[in-house]
């Protein structure tokens, strides 16, 4: 079969959760032998055909320009089926007549007064996702957070929707944990945004630092142009603090290595997220897990493989402090974690796909 895939962003470029659920999938379909074509305005590393659209970065029209050019192309071009990233406001699916299926990752448009901020912006995400979804035969949502905001802010049909969890390579991310140096490490996975709360971590590291000198926080991520402001914030109230370490732009292997050291991830974000892959592969590290309500709410996380905790510096102290007090009970819920994990793998998120691919082409054949 010669499949499209359509994303807008590329997780060559944009190191987030909808480019790397979107970038494995094409390369498990590409590994099993499918025609890929992989259309998108960033490059590619990946070894199948690949179109960058490049019409400059001009804010509203770049976009409105991309997504019609890559209709066009993923019309015009000998495609029997076409994957299309969703990611909030892509319209492209409205030029294409070959069968298609949209791939949500969150609709974090409707819940964040940060992205409604920009009133013309937000109003055309929301025409444009809404037509797009209403003409789509099957939707793909990595979460059932972004399930349920389908149905509460758009109202679509349950036989529409279809939870296709993303999957985790055990077999890079996986456990092999360094001699203890009797340093007590905390990592936090995710590109610098303040959605992430990172500055929420370093204020309540600051706090745990006054009972625990013996302690260092790693932040690593990756940094997009429109954060780099934010990322410098970071920076200035992490002065002075030597066992406050920024790590930007790694590769896996590297990351891997981080997360084998750590003795605790904390994941604070305040919202806008689809599942929350950097909590998957803390899982699969065995490494003890607090995270904010918004992993509970994707499923991700339950009370039985993290510690649930506030979004602000006190209470998250205050949780880490426990944490760090209680390692037996936080090796249980990491233990707990990976046995979930276990259980998933982009191998088995592309057959779903793949099943689901079928059932929309046998009925628009029909």
């Amino acid at each position: 079969m010669k499949i499209a895939i359509i994303s807008r962003a590329w997780f060559t470029e944009v190191k987030g959760g909808a480019e790397r659920y979107i970038y494995e999938i094409a390369k498990e379909l590409i590994y099993r032998g499918y025609i890929v074509t992989t259309i998108s305005q960033n490059i590619s590393d990946l070894p199948n055909r690949h179109i960058k659209i490049s019409v400059g970065r001009i804010p509203l029209i770049t976009s409105g320009i991309s997504s019609l050019l890559f209709g066009i192309i993923a019309q015009l071009s000998n495609i029997e089926f076409i994957l299309v990233n969703g990611y909030w406001a892509e319209f492209a699916p409205l030029l294409i007549k070959k069968p298609w299926v949209l791939i949500i990752h969150d609709v974090a448009l409707f819940r964040s007064e940060r992205i409604q901020r920009n009133k013309l912006k937000h109003l055309l995400r929301k025409v444009f996702l809404a037509k797009v979804v209403r003409r789509a035969k099957k939707i793909i949502v990595p979460s059932k957070l972004t399930y349920e905001d389908l149905r509460k802010f758009l109202g679509v049909e349950k036989e529409k929707l279809e939870i296709v969890p993303e999957g985790i390579d055990i077999y890079k991310f996986k456990r092999n944990r360094c001699t203890s140096d009797g340093v007590f490490r905390i990592v936090q996975i995710g590109r610098f945004d303040p959605n992430k709360g990172q500055n929420i971590l370093i204020d309540a590291f600051k706090k745990i630092m006054k009972k625990h000198q013996n302690v260092e926080l790693y932040l690593i991520g990756s940094i997009l142009k429109m954060y780099i402001k934010y990322y410098n914030y970071l920076i200035k109230i992490s002065s002075g603090y030597n066992n406050i370490l920024f790590k930007t732009n790694i590769e896996d292997e590297e990351l891997l290595n981080y997360l084998n050291q750590a003795d605790l991830c904390v994941f604070p974000s305040l919202g806008e997220e689809g599942w929350g892959l950097a909590v998957g592969e803390a899982f699969a590290c065995q490494v003890p897990v607090i995270c904010s309500e918004i992993y509970f709410k994707t499923g991700i996380a339950d009370e039985s493989r993290a510690l649930l905790a506030p979004t602000n510096p006190e209470g998250l102290a205050e949780k880490i402090l426990w944490a760090m007090e209680h390692r037996d009970f936080m090796e249980r819920l990491a233990l707990n974690g990976y046995k979930y994990i276990q259980g998933l793998s982009w191998k088995k998120t592309t057959e779903m796909i793949l099943k689901i691919m079928e059932k929309v082409t046998e009925s628009q054949a029909d």
